[in-house]
Parts: C-alpha cells; sequence; structure tokens
C-alpha cells in the first residue's frame, strides 16, 4: 500500500547518561548485518538531522546511486525532527521505533511503529541541555 523506496528505521530511547536519543540508518537484512546506524543527542535541528541522513553507510541509497533516482531526504528529515520534538514534548515517551519508514521520491510513510511509556521521572542534570 506504500510507494516503493528505500527502508529506513528510526529509534528512540532514554540513555541514562544523555537523556534522549535518536538512532537512524537503513533498515533491512544486509542493514542489519552492516550495524548501519548513526546516534544523536536530542534536541535535533535540521541541520542535525541532515548530518544524520547522510552519516550512514545507506546514504547513497538515498542521495541517488547507479540508476536509481534521491529520494525526499526533506521528508526524511521532517520525520526525524518530529520524533525529536515528540520526545521533548512528551517526555513519557521512553522508546519508539518507526520501522520501516519508506523514503521514495514523492516523501515518506512511517509503516509500522512500536511505542512504549512509563511514568516521567526528571533528571535534573538532563535539565541544562535544552536550548534556550
Amino acid at each position: 500500500m506504500v510507494a516503493s523506496g528505500v527502508e529506513t528505521v528510526i529509534d528512540l530511547c532514554a540513555h541514562p547518561s544523555f537523556g534522549p536519543v535518536v538512532a537512524f540508518g537503513t533498515s533491512g537484512p544486509a542493514a542489519e548485518i552492516y550495524s548501519d546506524r548513526a546516534v544523536r543527542v536530542l534536541p535535533l535541528t535540521d541541520v542535525d538531522a541532515d548530518e544524520l541522513i547522510r552519516s550512514v553507510k545507506g546514504a547513497p541509497l538515498l542521495l541517488g546511486y547507479r540508476d536509481r533516482p534521491p529520494v525526499d531526504v526533506s521528508a526524511l528529515g521532517d520525520v526525524l525532527l518530529r520524533v525529536s520534538r515528540l520526545a521533548l514534548d512528551m517526555p513519557e515517551v521512553v522508546e519508539l521505533t518507526l520501522e520501516p519508514v519508506v523514503v521514495s521520491a514523492s516523501g515518506s510513510a512511517a509503516v509500522d511503529a512500536r511505542v512504549a511509556v512509563a511514568p516521567y521521572r526528571p533528571i535534573p542534570e538532563l535539565a541544562l541541555r535544552r536550548l534556550r
């Protein structure tokens, strides 16, 4: 039901020292074998999202490789920014996995999502990470 494209994965989790972090990578068996993931501490900016997308080994698949056209990388960046904002606005979301997020030339679509929620327990040391 989703247009064909490049499969990616977006993970959100709470790190005990850094607070919420987001991981991004290409998806599928080959990506799992080669551990094609990059991780960033939140909050993300549009520059961070773009760097995260371009930092994985599978980035050429997204940017156009051989006879394959580039996909809508800006739509993928928008999903990363929305996940970042969700984590900051709703700290009760302790884990989130979007897999696969299929990215095509016409946009991106999250095909499956898994979410874990828990009561929010503030960690005072992490409050300093907020942008002003």
